[in-house]
């Protein structure tokens, strides 16, 4: 009889398939640290303009006075948004919404 690859290897173990979802019921998650982005605003500039964009220069959010609404990004999905606020000497966001 001819041992395959298949029949030396020894069988792969791992979590079970559920094993993410037990994680996240039992809170097993809240270790892992992840990135967040807080995204203020998105614009479309011609090339010619950031080409010429130096210290000092200003480039303009498309946001009218009043609660600034921000994103809430971790990779390349975004979660939540929100609005930025004055909290103390510094800012945070005020949670609006999850997506």
């Amino acid at each position: 009889m001819t041992d395959t690859l298949a029949d030396t290897q020894a069988p792969v173990s791992g979590p079970p398939e559920d094993a993410a979802v037990e994680a996240t019921a039992t809170g097993a998650t809240s270790a892992f640290t992840v990135q967040l982005q807080v995204e203020l605003d998105r614009m479309e500039v011609p090339l010619g303009r950031l080409q010429a964009l130096s210290g000092g220069a200003v480039l303009p959010l498309e946001v009218a006075e009043g609660p600034i609404p921000v994103r809430l990004i971790v990779g390349a999905r975004q979660i939540a948004t929100g609005t930025l606020v004055s909290v103390g000497p510094g800012y945070g966001v005020l949670v609006s919404g999850t997506e």
